[in-house]
């Protein structure tokens, strides 16, 4: 007996019935998990060679009780007329194989599916965002450095870095880089500019320049900041151009949980910074 009639069966339905002399048994031996085990799954519906069945019967309206003796659906050669007892169905037929099935609803189409690739597609955004953010950033470091020792027998490196800072700029300047921002935990934009300020503070040139200047006068001559600046560690990743590793470095999240340090360069204008850097032609 086929899966429909099971039920039938354990209530004694076919109880005395035989077929070629033998009783009648559940198919399977009434192993549910055999028999899913053995099921085809509905084809994808990129897989469908047929997705609409036009086939129908005119005369007939929907819900309308089927009295012919053959339903078809589709068939290869038989065609329902008045002489076979055969009908159509009473409107055209779409295919969707996953519908109201338990696997469908098991496996989460519908609004399920889209919450979950809504929320995969926002999670590689961010990602994205932050990797070219963050390569950015370190990019933005190298090229300052660059600027500062007027390096330019390295074209590639030269014209490479402004590619991924101008990647970050564009991101940067969008509205949904700006709302990724607020949660971006590799952005961290008062470490970069202690970053630019320790690599412009390491060349004779730029660091006479900016003893002129009172303001930036305080900041460079604050005991912190001098503590900071002549780290061995420091100096070396400053002079070697080791720039990931500068700004990841531990002495600068030591200056910037100081309060008054944290506070100078708070108050200290990006711009400000930028200002001091040598421009390249």
């Amino acid at each position: 007996l086929k899966f429909a009639l099971w039920d039938a069966a354990d209530e004694g339905a076919f109880d005395g019935l035989t077929r070629d002399g033998k009783p009648l048994v559940k198919s399977f031996g009434g192993d549910e998990n055999a028999l899913l085990a053995s099921a085809l799954l509905p084809p994808f519906k990129s897989q469908m060679a047929i997705r609409r069945i036009e086939n129908s019967n005119a005369a007939r309206q929907p819900g309308e009780v089927v009295t012919d003796q053959h339903y078809v659906v589709i068939h290869q050669s038989l065609s329902p007329d008045e002489n076979n007892k055969t009908t159509y169905p009473s409107a055209a037929l779409k295919l969707i194989p996953w519908e109201g099935t338990k696997t469908g609803k098991k496996i989460g189409f519908g609004l399920p599916a889209a919450a979950l690739s809504l929320c995969a597609g926002l999670t590689i955004l961010w990602l994205g965002f932050t990797g070219i953010r963050y390569g950015g950033t370190l990019a933005e470091l190298k090229h300052t450095r660059c600027q500062v020792l007027c390096i330019r027998d390295d074209h590639s490196t030269f014209h490479t870095t402004p590619m991924l800072l101008n990647a970050k700029l564009i991101i940067d300047a969008s509205s949904a880089g700006q709302w990724q921002r607020k949660s971006d935990f590799l952005d961290t934009p008062i470490k970069l500019k202690l970053c630019k300020l320790l690599i412009l503070y390491h060349d004779n040139s730029t660091r006479e320049n900016m003893l002129r200047d009172e303001r930036m006068n305080t900041i460079l001559n604050s005991s912190s900041f001098l503590e900071l600046a002549y780290n061995g560690k420091i100096q070396e990743l400053t002079e070697s151009g080791r720039m990931r590793e500068l700004y990841h470095a531990e002495p600068l999240d030591v200056f910037l949980k100081k309060d008054d340090s944290y506070r100078a360069m708070v108050s200290l204008p990006s711009d400000y910074v930028q200002s001091f850097i040598p421009k390249l032609e």
